[in-house]
């Protein structure tokens, strides 16, 4: 028998961990259990065809607001090209309403309710009997042959430690190593691919890929708080896995390099023992490369957690803090347990140590909060300064309390799935698009990285950064720019018109920046019309005579990394070379230079850098592209004083590397 287990994710580097849970979950049984994963950016045809060729006897769709639609449709179309196969669905999205997703649908036959992994395995064993009672079976709501719906008892989930590791079988039957070196020994005697062959060890355990893909993983289910707009509220309790198995699936991401492992715990540092003991094991085995993302509570951090967190590898580590709003009322309204004085001192600890890569979220949507209110939410959070920003809309989730209370706080939300929020009591339609116009310029403007520096004073040039966000949303409409895809040039070029009437003072001091910018993310050879040279006939000397010396040093000596194979000509190339002499630019690179680079926190003193004497004039700095911050991506920045003096070539330079 031919079981077909379909995700439909919202992008190609995301992974579905159900399908993984579900296929290891039939591993004593006599089936063959394929994954079949598709993207909703894919035609539905495409997708229809490719689960008809696969000519499967099952088939069970993971079901979830994103690819409910699509889902929905393939659903209907299977049924008329495979009219005898049952069609399955499980997931958050059908879970809450089992009965009129089947009313709904007649072409499904039942929904898997709640954790799937026992329901899944009796239903299969089931089908492998050819029975048609299903009614023994834990956690099914089905329709039989008359086309009666039936809801069977819960299934009770399946303890955390009993849950395979879905990316190595045999860390699962084959006992648990404690340490690396008997992962490892473990690995190699079951003749697996090499650490450094991804593509080979999981093309053996599933034609599942780690490359190119976001590494889904968990070691909790459950949350300890009850957020009225969430789901995993909805759990009695947070069960944890066990760290003995934790730690070596750890090493096991880590002795493979994945480049990232998303955690999908939520609320991971709601157990303190638990949280600890992983992220001493992420610091005492780093191996330079993998990344692991965490959502936390950033008030819930005590002070030997915020020491671990700070002397981990820059980049090792990125968190997710939900904050969603900082009215009062709000946080009272949805039942959110939060200390935002706590919150506010530790983002800014994490923020400080510079190695942490912090993402922080509103909501928009929620009881009590109106137009005013989520601005100055919006603004509170900005000045905290995260990496990312992440503006969400509320969804009324099926299942969850909001959803339940919807009428009570006039929340009006789209009946298609996502669900997402129309209108409340505190916010019209009208309200909404300008949040929507707000999302859409900070996730190009902020939350991409391309304008790191220039929108930083852009946006407090008139206190509030909301409003900032809200203008240039007005004047890409009122230019009927909405909606239309521009390069980065081409996006600096409408900053630089918007400035005209921002701030139209310091117009030249935003060239300069706008350049900044630019040649932080690439070294680009379309400079754009309206920049002047890069360098002065004698600073192009003093900069070539840099390169001749740093080709003619030794390795240990040189001051640039990572090219001992290039000549000077190459060298020159491959970098960019920019001078600067805007007094708020040369202070903002000083610091760069002397603080590590272009964090968010670069300008805390350069509100005052006009009434500050500064002792140079002009900087000319190079900026390196095979070395880039690790949690922003910018080019590492050299700063170079040039000093001419008579001679062949003019000049001699003296360079100082930024530490």
């Amino acid at each position: 028998m031919r079981v077909l287990l379909a995700a439909v994710n919202a992008k190609y580097i995301h992974a579905n961990l159900a399908v993984l849970y579900l296929r290891e979950m039939t591993g004593d049984l006599p089936v063959e259990t394929l994954i079949g994963e598709y993207t909703i950016n894919m035609r539905k045809e495409d997708i229809l065809e490719d689960i008809y060729r696969k000519r499967p006897d099952v088939i069970c769709f993971s079901c979830y607001i994103w690819n409910r639609n699509m889902v929905s449709g393939l659903i209907r179309d299977i049924r008329r090209i495979l009219p005898e196969v049952p069609v399955w669905a499980g997931g958050p999205d059908v879970t809450y309403e089992a009965e009129s997703f089947l009313k709904q649908f007649p072409e499904c036959t039942g929904v898997m309710v709640g954790e799937g992994e026992r329901s899944f395995h009796g239903l299969i064993a089931a089908c492998l009997r050819g029975e048609k009672d299903l009614s023994g079976i834990p956690g099914l709501v089905f329709r039989d042959e008359t086309g009666r719906i039936h809801r069977n008892a819960p299934a009770v989930p399946v303890a955390m430690d009993d849950l395979p590791f879905v990316y190595c079988p045999e860390l699962n039957y084959g006992g648990v190593p404690q340490d690396a070196e008997k992962t490892q020994d473990a690995e190699k005697s079951q003749d697996m691919a090499e650490p450094d062959d991804l593509r080979n060890t999981l093309q053996r355990n599933g034609d599942w890929a780690f490359e190119n893909r976001i590494i889904y993983y968990e070691t909790s289910r459950g949350c300890p708080f009850s957020c009225s707009y969430c789901l995993s509220s909805v759990s009695e309790r947070t069960r944890f896995r066990s760290l003995s198995k934790v730690l070596p699936e750890l090493q096991f991401f880590l002795d493979r390099k994945v480049p990232q492992v998303k955690f999908v715990d939520r609320t991971f540092n709601c157990n303190h023992a638990h949280a600890m003991a992983i992220w001493k094991y992420i610091a005492e085995h780093d191996n330079g490369i993998t990344n692991f993302h965490f959502e936390i509570g950033a008030d819930l951090l005590r002070e030997d957690e915020m020491d671990v967190l700070a002397g981990l590898r820059s980049g090792a580590v990125q968190l997710e803090i939900g904050v969603q709003s900082v009215n009062p009322d709000t946080i009272r309204a949805i039942d959110r347990v939060m200390d935002l004085g706590i919150l506010h001192r530790n983002v800014d600890r994490i923020h400080r140590a510079g190695n942490i890569h912090c993402h922080l979220d509103l909501i928009a949507g929620l009881p009590y909060e109106d137009l005013a209110s989520f601005r100055h939410s919006f603004d509170e959070i900005f000045r905290m300064k995260p990496d990312q920003l992440q503006l969400g809309f509320l969804k009324l989730l099926k299942g969850s309390a909001l959803c339940r209370d919807a009428d009570k706080y006039g929340i009006v939300c789209s009946p298609e799935a996502p669900y997402e929020v129309l209108r409340t009591n505190w916010l019209s339609y009208e309200d909404i698009l300008e949040l929507r116009g707000v999302e859409a310029m900070t996730e190009v403007y902020y939350n991409s990285f391309q304008f790191s520096t220039s929108v930083r004073l852009l946006a407090d040039a008139k206190g509030s950064p909301y409003d900032f966000f809200r203008a240039l949303s007005e004047f890409y409409r009122e230019n009927h720019l909405t909606g239309r895809a521009f390069s980065r040039i081409q996006r600096i070029d409408i900053l630089r018109e918007f400035v005209k009437n921002w701030d139209p003072d310091k117009k030249e001091r935003y060239d300069e920046l706008f350049l900044l910018d630019l040649y932080l993310r690439e070294n680009s050879r379309r400079r754009p019309e309206w920049a002047g040279e890069a360098l002065s006939a004698e600073e192009k000397d003093g900069v070539r005579a840099f390169f001749r010396r740093e080709a003619s040093l030794p390795e240990a000596e040189r001051r640039l990394r990572g090219y001992e194979a290039y000549d000077s000509r190459q060298m020159e190339h491959m970098t960019h070379a920019e001078t600067f002499t805007d007094p708020y630019v040369v202070r903002l690179l000083n610091e760069a230079v002397k603080n590590g680079g272009f964090s968010r926190n670069v300008d805390e003193k350069n509100e005052n850098v006009d009434k500050e004497e500064t002792p140079v004039d002009r900087i000319t700095v190079l900026f390196d592209y095979r070395r880039r911050d690790p949690l922003n991506g910018n080019a590492d920045v050299i700063r170079t004083d040039l000093r001419m003096t008579p001679g062949p070539r003019g000049t001699e330079s003296r360079t100082d590397r930024r530490m």
